[in-house]
């Protein structure tokens, strides 16, 4: 069965995200991080996430979670949830931020 993710608007995400609230996960691969991220991202890759939560350990802060079109970081919010994280946001794509991007 599929349950459709809520995302988290991007309006919302930077201003957690520029207070300090929260930490902004992308979960693409490191190939897709060094072409283009949203600033201030810290790569967490899907495929290492369940092995490497020690790099994220504070599982009551807020992470909002991106990906290229959405379907990883729907995937990486319920990990996170499973694993024990307790207020994980799921921002979506990287195409839905219009506030620009690193590279």
């Amino acid at each position: 069965m599929f349950f459709h993710s809520t995302h988290i608007r991007p309006e919302e995400a930077k201003k957690l995200i520029d207070s300090g609230e929260a930490v902004l996960l992308d979960v693409r691969t490191r190939p897709e991080f060094q072409e283009a991220h949203i600033p201030g991202a810290k790569l967490l890759t899907l495929g290492d996430m369940p092995n490497n939560f020690s790099a994220i350990p504070d599982k009551a802060k807020t992470y909002i979670v991106y990906c290229h079109s959405g379907s990883r970081s729907m995937m990486a919010k319920r990990i996170m949830q499973k694993a024990g994280y307790t207020n994980v946001q799921d921002l979506g794509s990287i195409m839905s931020w219009p506030y620009g991007y690193a590279k």
